[in-house]
């Protein structure tokens, strides 16, 4: 297996991975919702047992852009490489990171959807179940009387209490006040779900065990040999005397001295951003035998990659029983607990969408 590509399968996988995980705020599918039509005003309606929440025009719009702008800093410099060009129709754009054929407006529709749904369905959930999140819907707080007014209290978003159109820098304030509040309040009843999920130490090494790919990373540093030689010698030549390194700043002088380029340092790469877990380097580099200052010599094509292992961290698993490993794994599996909670509570509602949608979506 070449070094190159599993390097460049590695930051593929996180360029894309890292981009959903920030587009989502809550949990949910990369996919376009599959709500109907309410015949509202209102840009996305949740019912079920709880009660019902709607959101507004001006609600959706703000986290709609809200999602926009944190997906294309997640993606940075490299968002031409995913094919998200902000300057262009999202509409006329094709989504690269879906599994379903997309545009990237449906894809943040989806997104958009997904965490407000999740958002909603907590916050019901846990205000007809007395918790903190009574106080959710609360969209600001009179400075004379300190009386909290409720979005059932006042006039729909974007109407002034005479009827008249409220401004729409008024009416985008708003939406983010009652949005931050909901956010507040669903992200205290998740806390609320992981804290009442309990988790033995048999469980968590259980965890552990089943998810190495999670927890185990390794560090080395790579070298190319091209196949057409150097001056100093053939490729096999350069090879046999990087494979004499007895230090990684040796290793580092060699490659840089035969062939006129630095080493790849490749940090804390996990096992599962290694590509094919079968490949005998990746094997090789997974080894629990392996010690700092291993060599390991591949050849794809005409070329070579040799391979300078330094260490591997296994989170302090089988040596600090509290160590970075029990963390992660409590986290994992409370992860997992708000996870099948969301789930049922999505499960048992309704999602309807609104007209006020598609006006949320024009982007201005």
């Amino acid at each position: 297996m070449k070094k190159a590509g599993m390097r460049t399968e590695k930051f593929t996988v996180s360029a894309a991975a890292v981009f959903a995980v920030i587009v989502l705020s809550f949990s949910g599918s990369a996919g376009a919702s599959d709500a109907h039509g309410s015949g509202t005003d209102d840009a996305l309606i949740l019912e079920n047992a709880y009660g019902t929440i709607a959101f507004s025009e001006a609600e959706y719009r703000y986290c709609y852009e809200s999602v926009i702008a944190q997906a294309a800093a997640a993606a940075g410099d490299y968002a031409a490489m995913l094919g998200l060009d902000l300057t262009k129709p999202l509409s006329e754009q094709n989504c690269t990171i879906s599994q379903e054929e997309m545009s990237w407006e449906e894809y943040f529709i989806g997104q958009t959807s997904d965490m407000l749904t999740d958002m909603g369905v907590v916050v019901l959930e846990s205000s007809a179940a007395g918790n903190a999140a009574d106080r959710a819907d609360a969209v600001e707080e009179e400075p004379e009387t300190g009386e909290t007014a409720s979005r059932e209290e006042e006039p729909e978003t974007g109407e002034t209490a005479s009827g008249e159109e409220e401004p729409e820098a008024e009416a985008a304030d708003h939406a983010a006040q009652r949005i931050a509040a909901l956010s507040t309040a669903a992200q205290e009843r998740l806390a609320q779900i992981r804290q009442e999920a309990s988790f033995s130490t048999a469980d968590l090494e259980a965890y552990y065990r089943e998810h190495l790919a999670d927890f185990q990373s390794v560090t080395y540093l790579l070298a190319y040999v091209d196949g057409d030689g150097y001056e100093s010698g053939s490729a096999r030549s350069c090879v046999e005397q990087l494979e004499q390194a007895q230090s990684a700043s040796a290793f580092e002088q060699l490659t840089k001295e035969l062939t006129g380029a630095d080493v790849s340092r490749i940090e804390n790469i996990r096992s599962a951003e290694m590509g094919n877990p079968e490949a005998e380097d990746v094997r090789w580099l997974l080894s629990g035998e392996r010690s700092e200052g291993d060599l390991y010599t591949g050849q794809t094509g005409g070329n070579y990659f040799v391979l300078y292992y330094l260490e591997r961290d296994d989170q302090g698993f089988g040596e600090d029983e509290n160590g970075p490993w029990k963390t992660q794994a409590e986290n994992a599996l409370g992860d997992d607990a708000c996870d099948a909670y969301l789930a049922q509570l999505r499960e048992e509602t309704q999602v309807q969408t609104g007209p006020a949608l598609a006006r949320a979506v024009v982007l201005g």
